[in-house]
């Protein structure tokens, strides 16, 4: 006879319990660490200072000066320690330069001379403008007195010629038609270095003019420039992020435009360090784009924190 096949063969039932066991273990050791894992406003978010950019003019001590700021506004609504610097802290925070700053720098540079430019030019036309001022009394003066020594003029030869109709001059006459004479010419000379003297003073304005036409062009290739600069940033930019990934957190912060920006945006990447959306205020801390200087938190915020922390 053929042998029986032999039938399936039972697993060996300490094996399986083993396999139960280590299963179990893992399972239980799972839960435990999603219970005990630290909650973003239940316990102390440790960090500590990764990269700083010499780039940014800002000591080690200042930037971490920076984060304290940041950190006290999300701490002053809710009665415990949200964040405190440790040296092995979970959140690495760093400050790290890029073409977005580069490009705050450069607009700040050329906001700085378009300033000064404009400035200038002020002052220029301001001086331009005294300058026609005067002109233009001293030529409505020379207008005026021209037109009296024309009318003087006129009444001089009137005279003279009714006199040689009449025949002659007297002695008498003829000294005080001289003196007149003699005034007249004087006048005459006067109103004529006066005349000289105004148009130097037009070729000084005419030189100004150009100066000013000049300066108003330089502006405007300055303000085009500026413009041109501007769209490098786009319409919308990230000065900072917060990201975890694969176990770890950070903060990065890439450009501000002044220390009250620098910490209002880490103010803003703290708040989703500790589990904030963002916000619809554009008041808020939390809203998307830096609006403000502002260090005030907004009521989206103030709702969004204390519900964070369980304060009612």
């Amino acid at each position: 006879m053929r042998p029986k096949p032999a039938g399936p063969q039972t697993a060996d039932p300490r094996r399986r319990i083993w396999r139960t066991s280590v299963l179990l273990v893992v399972l239980v050791a799972c839960s435990l660490a999603l219970l005990l894992r630290p909650r973003p406003g239940r316990t102390t978010l440790t960090y500590r200072i990764g990269t700083v950019d010499p780039r940014f003019h800002l000591s080690r001590a200042e930037f971490a000066q920076a984060i304290e700021q940041a950190a006290t506004i999300w701490r002053t609504p809710v009665p415990r320690g949200l964040f405190r610097l440790d040296p092995r802290g979970d959140i690495v925070i760093n400050l790290v330069y890029d073409q977005r700053q580069e490009t705050l720098d450069l607009l700040k540079r050329m906001g700085q001379a378009i300033t000064k430019t404009q400035g200038s030019l002020g002052d220029m036309m301001a001086k331009f403008e005294a300058v026609k001022a005067e002109y233009e009394l001293k030529q409505s003066a020379l207008q005026t007195d021209f037109a009296a020594y024309e009318a003087k003029v006129q009444a001089f030869n009137a005279e003279t010629e009714a006199l040689r109709q009449r025949g002659g001059v007297t002695e008498r006459e003829a000294r005080r038609l001289g003196a007149e004479r003699e005034a007249l010419q004087a006048s005459q000379a006067a109103l004529r270095t006066r005349d000289q003297e105004l148009a130097e003073t037009r070729t000084q304005l005419a030189s100004r003019v150009d100066t000013v036409n000049q300066a108003v062009a330089g502006a405007r290739t300055q303000e085009a420039s500026y413009k041109k600069a501007g769209k490098r940033l786009g319409g919308e930019f990230d000065e900072g992020e917060y990201v975890r990934r694969f176990g770890r957190r950070s903060i990065t912060i890439y450009c501000y435009a002044n220390e009250r920006v620098l910490v209002r945006v880490l103010a803003h990447e703290l708040g989703h360090a500790l589990g904030i959306e963002h916000a619809s205020d554009p008041r808020a801390i939390m809203y998307p784009q830096i609006l403000s200087d502002s260090w005030e938190l907004a009521p989206e915020d103030l709702a969004a924190i204390k519900a964070i922390c369980g304060v009612p």
